[in-house]
């Protein structure tokens, strides 16, 4: 299928996410969409702000200083800009991944954003989206940014992470590979072949005009340790077991676990009752569940 115009009209009602079960990927009018709410459902639902806020008290509380915002779709969370701007004032830097770039077209949204957050990811699937999100960086004055390339392996074909990466050195982007899931509805996921990929992660980091940084995930730097070593890649710079030095919280079930994929194991961290004592046992149950990962 070729697209020959793409053109803009105004628009006033409900958009809806389709997501399609035990697949990542789903074909709508002979068009590949990709599923980008993790186990999405036409029920779904965002997370209390006032929970959300209390969460964001205990983990200061903690000394947190660093948070990972995910989804479902981080920013189309009604409060999103309100709750990084919360994080900042509790000296937490917040970070978000996404693969919705249209927030980019609000010059003010854009802004309060770019202003509260550490960085962002986006998650692409071809060098394409790379040069774009370059261009419309750009556009609204954002030359500086350096937003983080996720890339699930697996996911894109041999010759696109080559080009991935490609685009990531043009667009002095950071990169982060990660593998992909076989739990949920990754199950059934037949992957692409990825096993060249240090290989081309070795190519992009002697790069001529830009040595690339790139970052893997833990579930991936599992897989291939051994041609991690055999690279001389320093130990410190990968971690191979889930739950060393961070953790997932689900904020709307109110529960922690490993990973976010750890639906099984995950324990409830969810306060008792309202009040002063919430604080306190939150506090407390966040500690003891990261403590026995």
């Amino acid at each position: 299928m070729k697209v020959k115009k793409v053109s803009r009209k105004r628009y006033v009602g409900k958009v809806h996410n389709i997501g399609v079960s035990n697949h990542p990927n789903y074909f709508a009018n002979q068009i590949l969409v990709h599923n980008c709410y993790q186990d999405s459902s036409a029920h779904g639902k965002d997370a209390d702000y006032y929970e959300l806020h209390r969460l964001l008290e205990s983990l200061a509380a903690m000394k947190v200083f660093e948070l990972a915002i995910g989804g479902g779709e981080p920013t189309l969370y009604p409060s999103f800009p309100k709750l990084l701007e919360h994080c900042r004032e509790l000296g937490i830097v917040p970070n978000f991944t996404t693969k919705n770039t249209q927030w980019l077209r609000n010059p003010s949204l854009a802004r309060r954003i770019m202003d509260a957050c550490g960085t962002f990811g986006v998650s692409v699937e071809d060098a394409t989206k790379v040069r774009e999100l370059r261009t419309l960086l750009d556009y609204n004055g954002f030359e500086d940014a350096h937003p983080n390339i996720h890339v699930v392996l697996g996911v894109v074909s041999d010759w696109d992470l080559r080009e991935i990466l490609r685009a990531t050195n043009d667009c002095r982007f950071d990169t982060t590979l990660l593998s992909y899931k076989s739990t949920g509805r990754g199950k059934d996921f037949k992957p692409q072949d990825f096993r060249r990929w240090l290989e081309h992660v070795k190519e992009a980091m002697n790069h001529r005009h830009y040595q690339a940084r790139i970052g893997i995930d833990t579930p991936l730097a599992a897989e291939f340790e051994e041609g991690l070593i055999n690279q001389n890649v320093p130990k410190q710079c990968y971690e191979t077991k889930e739950g060393g030095f961070s953790c997932y919280i689900d904020a709307v079930e109110m529960k922690i676990g490993v990973s976010s994929y750890s639906k099984e194991e995950m324990v409830s961290i969810a306060p008792p009752k309202h009040g002063e004592e919430d604080h306190r046992t939150q506090y407390q149950k966040i500690i003891d569940a990261f403590a026995s990962f």
